[in-house]
């Protein structure tokens, strides 16, 4: 059936503009939206939608690589700090 899916949480300061999120079902993107500072972000994605292969993806840019900020060997690829993630389905 339908899922709501719902992400909450906020982002660098150092960031030059607002991030933007796109949420693909396999490789079909369904939803673009442009983040505040907290951001919360609520899509419902239909059972068609779904059955392409099942998955949720996300992505967000702009990203950073975090040992470029620090000079550290830390090669994790940030974004957005994410305090809620939920799938509810829809009835």
């Amino acid at each position: 059936g339908d899922v709501r899916i719902e992400i909450a949480g906020t982002y660098p300061r150092h960031y030059d503009r607002e991030p933007v999120l796109e949420i693909f079902a396999g490789t079909q993107r369904i939803a673009s939206h442009t983040l505040t500072r907290p951001f919360s972000v609520a899509q419902v994605v239909t059972a068609q939608q779904l059955r392409s292969d099942g998955r949720l993806v996300w992505h967000v840019a702009p990203s950073f690589v975090a040992g470029e900020r620090t000079g550290s060997a830390d090669a994790r690829r940030l974004a957005l700090e994410v305090t809620t993630l939920g799938v509810h389905a829809v009835r």
